[in-house]
């Protein structure tokens, strides 16, 4: 297999770096400049499908475009798929409408999604095209750090579902679908580990690091996003477990 990262941002550089310590042959793309073969690449202007099509008809057997897609120019889609046999664009959970009761409380890939999110009509034309979106959930790791989100008043001590997701398990999660037989045309991507930012905030209090904090109502809207779909396509794919880092990641925070 052979593979191309559109981005070496947050989740393209772990991916790379996840691939090449596979031993699989891949290149990088960026603005910034690329790494292995890639080059320094901007998608978001004309000249990129003249530097793609320079690279020759399936010169890949993945590629994985790791920004939102309105970053990239119209012609970088068309180019991207004479590139690679199978393309993989990161999308978001955020896109799947929630009920603001909570009456649906679990979210699939079957879930409605939100008419009016600016990814929607992307993401929609990616699928149609053969490609695969991958909805991620909240990621983190490294300078990610959701124990500094509840430090900094970004979340609270609220009964909402973290749906969060580690960039290892998301890098882990794409070389194997890279890899698939098989794959359907849209995956989400969390952790599947049940625990509300309340139930977050009460660990981090019980290690002696966290001061308790005054209950609030839910910021958001609510739902459990759920990765049962990826689960059954990647046999023996095993998640982080959250409550085995979150000692870690507190002590990243300073006590």
């Amino acid at each position: 297999m052979r593979l191309a990262i559109f981005g070496l941002g947050f989740v393209g550089d772990v991916l790379h770096r996840q691939a090449e310590e596979a031993g699989i042959p891949v290149d990088g793309f960026s603005r910034a400049g690329g790494v292995g073969d890639g080059v320094a690449f901007d998608a978001g202007t004309p000249e990129c499908r003249r530097v793609l099509e320079g690279r020759g008809s399936a010169a890949y057997d993945c590629a994985v475009v790791t920004f939102p897609p309105g970053q990239a120019h119209a012609s970088f889609w068309p180019a991207l798929h004479g590139l690679a046999r199978r393309r993989v664009l990161l999308g978001t959970t955020g896109i799947y409408r929630r009920a603001e009761d909570c009456s649906v409380p679990v979210i699939t890939e079957q879930t409605p999604l939100v008419e009016v999110h600016p990814r929607l009509a992307a993401e929609q034309a990616f699928g149609e095209s053969g490609g695969i979106v991958v909805r991620l959930a909240g990621l983190f790791g490294g300078a990610r750090n959701p124990v500094h989100w509840i430090r900094d008043g970004r979340v609270g001590y609220e009964k909402r579902q973290a749906n969060l997701v580690c960039v290892d398990d998301v890098a882990r999660a794409l070389l194997g679908l890279a890899g698939l037989d098989a794959p359907r045309p849209v995956y989400n991507l969390a952790d599947g580990q049940r625990h509300t930012w309340r139930e977050i905030v009460d660990a981090l209090v019980r290690m002696g690091v966290q001061e308790p904090l005054a209950p609030r109502d839910r910021s958001r809207a609510d739902g459990f996003v759920a990765p049962q779909r990826l689960l059954a396509d990647l046999a023996g794919f095993v998640f982080t477990d959250f409550w085995e880092l979150l000692g870690g990641l507190a002590a990243k925070e300073g006590a």
